[in-house]
Order: structure tokens, then sequence, then C-alpha cells
């Protein structure tokens, strides 16, 4: 059954304040979802401009880009100190680090120069790699 009424907008308003907060909200919902095609237009018609270049644009997004990246890493690091470190154990820890770095070298140097002498003896092949960085077979 399909009934039609009619009501001026006085009286919708009036209409609309006896709703409760439910009903209200999905009147919101459905005049937003109605009205979004307009209010994007005019959102539109108010950024456009020809006073902003690609390279303007994109220096902007990079800018961004880099304050997200900043971010990111500052609170990667904060996550790393604790309140409860003192300075001397910080120190003690990167000097530990710093030693099983050191003592790595001699058997790095070692690779790198059986890798040399590979490549110089003509006992490797070259790597080729897919766009995706995947290594293709020979």
């Amino acid at each position: 059954m399909s009934v039609s009424l009619a009501i001026d907008f006085n009286q919708l308003k009036v209409l609309i304040t006896q709703c409760g907060i439910e009903e209200k909200a999905e009147l919101i919902r459905i005049l937003e979802k109605d009205t979004f095609p307009l209010r994007f237009n005019q959102f539109l018609s108010k950024i456009r401009s020809d006073d902003l270049t690609l390279e303007e644009i994109t220096a902007e997004v990079e800018t961004v880009r880099q304050k997200r990246y900043n971010a990111k890493i500052q609170s990667q690091t904060d996550k790393l100190i604790t309140e409860d470190e003192t300075e001397e154990e910080i120190i003690a820890d990167e000097e530990h680090w710093n030693s099983q770095f050191a003592a790595t070298q001699d058997s790095l140097k070692k690779m790198a120069d059986k890798v040399r002498s590979d490549i110089h003896a003509g006992r490797s092949m070259p790597m080729v790699f897919t766009k995706e960085g995947r290594i293709l077979k020979g």
C-alpha cells in the first residue's frame, strides 16, 4: 500500500522535532547520502584551481609523507627507549653491540674475499631479477 501526504517544510520540521534521537540520526544519514553528489561537486569547485602546478602538489604530498614517516620512526624510537634504562645501561648496551659487530668483521671480510675470488674465477653467475624482485632462473 502506498500513501502520499502533502505537508509544507515547517510541518516537516515540527514532525522531526517529535522524533527520537535514533530516528533523527537515521534522517541525517539519509540526507547525507542523498545530498552527497551535490556537496561533493561544491567541494570540488572550491578546490579546483589553476594556481597549483603538479610539481607543487607533488612537493606537498612528499612533505606530508616525510612528516608521517618521521613521526612513525620517532614513535618506534620512543618505544625502544624505556624510562627504566639509565644512561649507563644504554651506553653499555651500545658497547656490547659494537663489540659483537666488530667481532664479525673478520668473518665478513673472508666471505667477501671468497665471493670476489669465485667471481674472478668464473665460478658464479650473475643474478637477474624480475620487476617484483624475484630471481630469474638461469
